[in-house]
């Protein structure tokens, strides 16, 4: 009886086992499927970004080709032309044969012509031959780059006669003229100076590059004439200046088989290289033939009035089956299935080992395995609440820092402007108070940031070249204006066994100091801090922050590195040292206060640096230029800024700062308006919010540095400088990767303003940097 009940067991086993296999199988088989749609999703989305791309390219050659072909129509000399002319001036002549050698060169333009309003190509002419002729030809393949087929020139002879075939690019031209002249026959229709272009369906050309005498094809020599009409100085049309392209090779700009371009209205496609996929699937059929796995049709922004041109792309459902992504999905498919079957295997012989077992063996490894999965639940709940809090406290510090400092920007910038009009001597404690107080709130928040970074490893560290003097002298100038206020002095010393280069992270170490430097200044009464730079035969950095203040008491040198400790004569958030402590272990180096120094608190810091070799000049900083010692005012430089910021009263104060050191600002309220006003106008500087309604600061600046590389006339680069809230070295990375050139974040210095635009106010005989070699 035993034996039989385990048989029953055993068939229940197999059975199970039989419908497990078969639903593991049908999920493998439907994941896969998914894989594969989710694969074809990505794969579309590859190609038709690629489409864009290429369309973007097309556009290109063809503005390109537009603003030659715009130039030469806007020439005075070919305004002032009239039908009975038959020759440009020497100068004009050159010009257009410039810009049509690099239309040759870059776009393939096979001929430009000049031709009249009253251009006739049925009419007979002088010569019974040859139809009429333009004013002037520019053909690379007749008479040379460098020339011009010039009817009317003495060059002109009978061995450059027009050829017959001519007569279809003009009687193309007399179309264009005709269609012209009945919307654009007067110039003052014509907004801003864009003049219309206008492209003719293909014909044939006199250019014979493309034409085999062996194999003579039509089609080989078949192009678009695309023209711009040129206005006289009475506004009439005189003309049009028109340019030939060979359809062969237009597409070759095409990248594969892959693409077409055409334009309904003019019945044109063509396939890059005469290619036949683009012929097999139309660029007007459906997208959902099976052996197609993209097809698209982009509309192109071509300067062509009458419009209708079109990028049509498609790419073969092999090619897809073929990509790595379903080749990756197919061998995980076939290493399920193998599984899948060796599982199988493995559980039939486990079923037979099973049915010996007793059953409270088997009721205990249930219990067991119950009890661990509760127990795994409750890990990964605890871990998934603990993660929660951590991102939450994130963003809310991040928001709060972000809340907290647009209003004190305005706080600091009103406390500058204010010291300015010259208060009595109450007015200006009261002033020093609250600046002191804007200040330490600032740390505060900026030193919780880091902090809140280094717990969870958000911190970053680079390591770069640099050179560390250079480094110390940038870094002790962003701190004299505070000297200054005290009436401080900050000294800048380098031993002479320094290297010139090194490499670790600069962005850390001037952190480090700022730090260092500020603390020195605030416990600080009279005399001020030295600064100094030092190397070992290890290459180790070595820098020392020695302050002639109140020092540090014997107490608290045990716990100065503590987070959120305070000593006896600290009024501080007790977070900057921590900091600095925990960024010099990050750059591998170590922080100790000098227990033996007389006077005030000696700091130093190690980093684990890597010297770089000896450049001709070893120690560069030693021989900065004068105006690195001595700055000069640039006050009333009449530097013209826009200032992009739609907080009314942050705006206010920051263009009244500016205005009282003889800048011109002009003001726009958001993004939109910046772009509008850095269009018409050429500014110095932009000062840019990156936070703006209607369009933001980034995309603001994106918007503006297009702009300026497709603008025809030469015109400088401005500056774009990003205004912000936001502290994180991602906000910095994402304002210059969008096109700007400095960031500043909010709340700012007047001085840290002034520093970026190039404005620096007159360093005093006590504040100026001393540059002094230590002794070994």
């Amino acid at each position: 009886m035993r034996h039989a009940r385990l048989s029953w067991i055993e068939l229940g086993g197999y059975l199970v086992l039989v419908a497990i296999g078969y639903l593991l199988w049908l999920q493998f088989s439907a994941a896969r499927e998914m894989d594969v749609k989710a694969a074809m999703h990505a794969f579309q989305a590859e190609n038709q970004a690629k489409s864009r791309a290429v369309a973007v390219n097309i556009e290109g050659s063809f503005r390109q080709m537009y603003q030659g072909i715009r130039t030469i129509a806007r020439l005075p000399t070919v305004r002032a032309l009239s039908s009975e002319s038959h020759s440009l001036q020497e100068d004009a002549r050159v010009s257009a044969q410039e810009i049509y050698n690099n239309l040759a060169e870059n776009l393939s333009v096979s001929e430009l012509y000049i031709v009249p309003a009253n251009f006739d190509p049925d009419r007979v002419d002088v010569d019974p031959v040859t139809p009429e002729a333009p004013l002037m030809t520019f053909d690379e393949f007749i008479v040379g780059r460098n020339a011009d087929q010039n009817p009317g020139s003495a060059t002109f002879t009978k061995k450059s006669k027009i050829e017959e075939v001519e007569i279809f690019e003009y009687r193309a031209m007399r179309q264009q003229l005709d269609y012209l002249a009945s919307r654009y026959d007067n110039e003052n229709i014509i907004s801003n100076l864009n003049y219309p272009a206008i492209a003719s369906g293909e014909v044939i050309t006199c250019d014979n590059t493309h034409y085999s005498p062996t194999a003579p094809d039509d089609n080989d020599r078949k192009g678009i004439v695309y023209s711009v009409p040129f206005f006289g100085f009475d506004g009439k049309l005189r003309g049009i200046v028109t340019a030939v392209v060979l359809s062969n090779v237009l597409t070759e700009i095409l990248p594969n088989d892959g693409y077409a371009l055409g334009n309904d209205r003019l019945g044109f496609y063509r396939g890059a290289r005469q290619g036949q996929l683009w012929k097999q699937v139309s660029p007007r059929g459906e997208v959902s033939l099976e052996h197609v796995a993209y097809a698209d049709s982009v509309p192109l922004d071509f300067p062509d009035v009458a419009g209708g041109w079109s990028l049509w792309s498609a790419v073969p459902t092999a090619v897809f089956l073929k990509s790595p992504a379903v080749q990756s999905i197919n061998e995980r498919f076939k290493t399920e299935v193998i599984i899948l079957i060796l599982g199988s295997v493995a559980l039939t012989a486990l079923l037979r080992w099973l049915a010996h077992r007793s059953s409270t063996v088997e009721r205990h490894n249930r219990d067991l395995a119950l009890r661990i999965q509760e127990r795994t639940a409750e890990l990964a709940n605890a871990k998934k609440i603990a993660e929660e809090a951590s991102s939450a406290k994130t963003q809310f510090l991040a928001r709060v820092s972000h809340e907290i400092r647009t209003p004190m920007h305005a706080i600091v910038s009103a406390t500058e402007l204010l010291r300015t009009s010259r208060p009595d001597r109450s007015a200006r404690a009261k002033l020093e108070i609250i600046d002191h107080a804007s200040q330490t709130l600032l740390d505060i928040v900026n030193q919780v940031l880091d902090l809140s970074a280094i717990e969870h490893g958000a911190l970053t560290v680079n390591s770069v070249e640099f050179a560390p003097l250079a480094l110390l002298s940038e870094t002790c100038d962003m701190m004299r204006a505070v000297a200054d206020r005290k009436g401080l002095t900050i000294v800048v010393e380098s031993a002479p066994n320094t290297p010139a280069r090194h490499r670790s992270d600069p962005a850390r170490i001037r952190q480090i100091l700022v730090n260092l430097i500020a603390n020195g200044l605030k416990h600080t009464d009279a005399g001020g801090v030295t600064v100094r730079v030092s190397s070992d035969v290890s290459g180790v950095l070595a820098f020392d922050v020695i302050d002639t203040g109140s020092g540090v008491a014997e107490d608290d040198r045990e716990h100065i590195f503590q987070e959120f400790y305070r000593g006896a004569n600290s009024d501080g958030s007790g977070l900057g040292l921590a900091i600095s402590r925990q960024l010099v272990e990050r750059l591998g180096g170590t922080i100790d206060v000098n227990e033996a120094h007389p006077h005030g608190a000696h700091f130093r810091f190690t980093i684990a640096a890597d010297p770089v070799a000896e450049a001709a000049a070893a120690c560069e900083a030693q021989n900065l230029p004068e105006s690195k010692r001595n700055l000069t005012t640039v006050v009333g430089s009449g530097m013209h800024i826009l200032l992009a910021e739609d907080n009314e009263r942050v705006r206010g104060l920051l263009e009244e700062t500016l205005q009282q050191f003889g800048c011109v600002v002009q003001v726009a309220r958001d993004g939109e308006e910046a772009v509008a006003a850095a269009c018409q106008t050429r500014f110095d500087a932009i000062l840019m919010d990156c936070s703006m309604p209607k369009l933001d600061g980034m995309r603001a600046a994106s918007r503006i540095r297009e702009i300026e590389a497709t603008s025809v006339a030469e015109r400088r680069r401005s500056r774009i400088i990003a205004l912000t809230a936001s502290a994180y070295p991602s906000d910095r990375e994402a304002c210059l990767q969008a096109g700007m050139d400095d960031f500043l974040s909010k709340p700012f210095k007047r001085d840290e303003l002034f520093h970026v635009l190039g404005i620096t106010l007159k360093a005093t005989n006590k504040t100026a940097a001393v540059l002094a070699p230590v002794a070994e």
